[in-house]
């Protein structure tokens, strides 16, 4: 076994006598030496007791045990003659190899007997030795969660432990525990194989759709597995084709508490359960629709979807950012006016012109003439419920969009504005004509002062608008755009708003998403656009795809006879490990 400081073993002052006396060379012991054990062990305690004494022993008083031995580095010389792995007695062991001359040999009964036997390089306890101290089973889940580890991997980490620190260094049962949650949601989702629409070579195929068969029961056994207020909490639903599978995934955050800053955070990927899963699909009406179709009661909890615009759009159904009344949110046919109001979106009245253009014969070209709505939302709810009371400003890509179109119109004016990116180290990506993630687009807002002096080393004083908006827009991102909101907002968002319109540079559907629309949401929730975000929607695609699919071994081609059922696996147990 071994003994940890503060445990007390069964030992006593007669046996101590009994050393000294009976073996004065047992390894020259010293129970008052601490760089020795304090007492010896249990069957080395039994084997001279009885040596001396054929009576049974009584309870004697007891010890504590030492430092030394809760700190070797060697599990071998942590085990006693009653282990499977046994050795000679460790203070014989430790002593011989410490203090005893080469040509003075241990003439104790012990070491005699396992004379022949290897020494063990011990060590000596470090100056401030640490409690051996179990690791539980929560424990290694955030071991495994901090280092994205695969099961298997943690299994064998917590085998590693016990090799090192003792079978009693890891909670009893650790396997079955971690199986155990890694089926929590199990009860949740069902798979199906459905039709969907791949792209116009491949047409429509039959694909495995992986689902949540009940979200209001898997919000209900979450709340209460979190122990959140059921009248305090924010569901948050995000869509979204990245990453090679189309996802509808969902956190749930408590409003009720104080939100960590933690990587663990409700909000975060590992707070995030997927709600349906169906790889290589278009990101269409149609195959939403279909994929919604099977998730049931989702019109028995209040949610709120968070996603691109592209996806809100085709969620409200509406076409298109380019179309002439591009916005989700109101019915603008005019961008450029961000002095006007116009009529807000419902669902009432997106389904009345959804209806009308379908009766007109749902020709596209006359689309303008219902509003661009071609399709009845895919949203449950009354007639009179506004888009932007369900649908979020999606915070992350209006970040993205506005540093983007600001950046493209200064290049066209400075094209050696691209040596600013290459100075802070911000590269545009090989996908979305060139866009910039979420921490470069932060980057360059933050360092909006070198390009200011590269821009007046290089005589380049048309340059120095362009910097006075990226700043206005730095100032509305720090006011709104995480989880803090400034009660200043509505400000920073008015000073944007003269800045961009002084820059004679276009409107765009996100621009006039942040200047109409963003202080109306945050105005009724009296929250920032940091709790709706979609930028864990975007992390997810990497995370499940690297540390679930792959990972943990479920990854399968389409057509496999495996692949149904390690797809839906891969959900359960994604989803498992995130709900508490």
């Amino acid at each position: 076994k071994i003994f940890r400081k503060g445990r007390i073993i069964n030992n006593g002052t007669k046996l101590i006598d009994l050393v000294r006396t009976k073996y004065p060379l047992l390894c020259n012991y010293d129970p008052s030496d601490m760089t020795l054990p304090a007492a010896l062990c249990p069957t080395c305690c039994s084997d001279l007791y009885n040596s001396e004494n054929s009576k049974q022993a009584r309870s004697p008083p007891l010890l504590k045990a030492c430092a030394y031995v809760e700190n070797s580095a060697r599990p071998e010389a942590m085990h006693t003659r009653a282990c499977s792995a046994a050795s000679a007695c460790d203070i014989c062991q430790t002593a011989r190899q410490l203090y005893k001359q080469p040509h003075e040999p241990c003439v104790c009964p012990i070491c005699t007997q396992f004379n022949n036997l290897p020494i063990s390089n011990a060590k000596l306890p470090t100056e401030n030795p640490v409690t051996n101290q179990e690791f539980t089973t929560n424990n290694l889940l955030y071991i495994q969660a901090q280092l994205n580890l695969s099961n298997n991997q943690t299994v064998k980490l917590a085998a590693s432990l016990r090799s090192i620190c003792g079978r009693s260094s890891v909670e009893s049962g650790f396997r079955e525990k971690l199986v155990e949650i890694s089926k929590k949601a199990e009860n949740f989702y069902s798979n199906t194989s459905s039709s969907f629409y791949i792209n116009k070579k491949d047409g429509y195929q039959d694909r495995v759709l992986a689902y949540c068969h009940d979200i209001e029961a898997l919000v209900t056994y979450i709340l209460d597995v979190r122990e959140y207020d059921p009248y305090n909490h924010l569901v948050r639903i995000g869509l979204d084709g990245g990453g090679g599978m189309f996802k509808i995934v969902m956190n749930i955050l408590d409003t009720a508490g104080v939100q960590s800053t933690n990587s663990f955070k409700d909000s975060g990927i590992k707070g995030t359960l997927i709600l349906a899963l169906v790889e290589n699909i278009q990101e269409t009406d149609d195959n939403i629709r279909l994929i919604l179709s099977n998730i049931k009661n989702l019109d028995k909890i209040k949610y709120h979807i968070c996603s691109d615009v592209k996806l809100i759009n085709i969620i409200v159904g509406i076409q298109s950012c380019s179309s002439k009344h591009p916005c989700p949110y109101c019915e603008t046919n005019n961008l450029e006016n961000v002095d006007t109001f116009t009529e807000d979106r419902t669902l009432g009245s997106i389904r009345h012109s959804a209806s009308a253009y379908k009766s007109a014969g749902s020709n596209k070209k006359v689309a303008q003439h219902y509003t661009n709505c071609i399709n009845q939302p895919l949203l449950t709810g009354d007639d009179h419920e506004r888009i932007l009371d369900i649908c979020a400003p999606p915070e992350l890509h209006l970040l993205q969009g506005i540093v983007k179109h600001v950046y493209d119109n200064m290049y066209k004016n400075w094209p050696h504005v691209s040596l600013w990116l290459d100075k802070i180290n911000v590269k545009p990506t090989n996908y979305h004509h060139g866009s910039f993630v979420g921490n470069d687009c932060l980057r360059m807002l933050k360092n909006v002062d070198i390009l200011q002096q590269m821009a007046e080393s290089h005589d380049k004083h048309i340059i120095q608008k362009y910097v006075h908006i990226l700043r206005c827009f730095y100032d509305v991102v720090k006011s709104c755009f995480g989880m803090t909101l400034d009660p200043q907002y509505d400000t920073y968002i008015n000073q944007f708003k003269y800045a961009y319109k002084d820059m004679d540079i276009t409107i765009t559907p996100k621009v006039h998403i942040l200047l109409m629309h963003v202080p109306d949401f945050i105005t009724k929730h009296n929250r920032s656009l940091g709790w709706y975000s979609e930028q864990t929607l975007e992390s997810v695609h990497h995370d499940f795809k690297r540390n679930c699919w792959e990972k943990q071994g479920y990854k399968r081609s389409i057509g496999h006879p495996d692949y149904s059922q390690n797809l839906t696996k891969a959900a359960i147990v994604y989803s498992s490990k995130n709900i508490s």
